[in-house]
């Protein structure tokens, strides 16, 4: 058991108890929901470092291993599900699971864009605040912030971001 008030491991029952009076104890989930950050991150580094090698499918293979559960340990099964098999998100979780076959048995570069369409897809499905939170994230960026502030403006980018749900400012 790791005690955060001095920063060493615990040895006897005694610490562990008197730091749980203490309102020390870590929340039920959020080890697993730690994991599931940990592994997505890992996942998505893996699908990049294998697209910035010129698209090696192995390195791509391993990412989608680290990524899908990820999802799962962050979300949780149940979640997970809901996510995927709600109306809106069918085509997001079809187009992903084709992209993943694709990097496996075909192309890994088709498969890779068939995938972050996907993701696209799934992000932008039901869950219209989240775009919105990612452009105003975006814009707050010092160097990425004013140049994607004057990209927002033309009549097209507006347009599509109006059509994915973001609110405009």
């Amino acid at each position: 058991f790791f005690c955060r008030r001095n920063f060493q491991f615990c040895c006897s029952n005694k610490d562990v108890t008197a730091s749980a009076a203490k309102g020390l104890q870590p929340q039920p989930g959020a080890m697993r929901v730690t994991l599931g950050y940990l592994l997505t991150a890992a996942g998505l580094g893996h699908m990049c470092l294998g697209a910035l090698l010129f698209f090696n499918a192995s390195m791509m293979q391993t990412g989608n291993l680290l990524f899908v559960p990820g999802v799962v340990l962050t979300f949780g099964v149940r979640g997970t599900l809901e996510m995927c098999a709600t109306e809106g998100n069918r085509r997001g979780t079809a187009t992903y699971v084709a992209g993943l076959l694709l990097i496996r048995y075909v192309s890994s570069f088709v498969g890779f864009w068939l995938q972050c369409y996907a993701i696209f897809l799934l992000l932008t499905g039901n869950y219209d605040g989240f775009l919105s939170t990612l452009v105003w994230m975006v814009k707050m960026l010092p160097v990425v912030g004013p140049i994607f502030d004057t990209v927002d403006d033309i009549p097209w980018v507006k347009k599509q971001l109006a059509r994915a749900g973001v609110k405009s400012d």
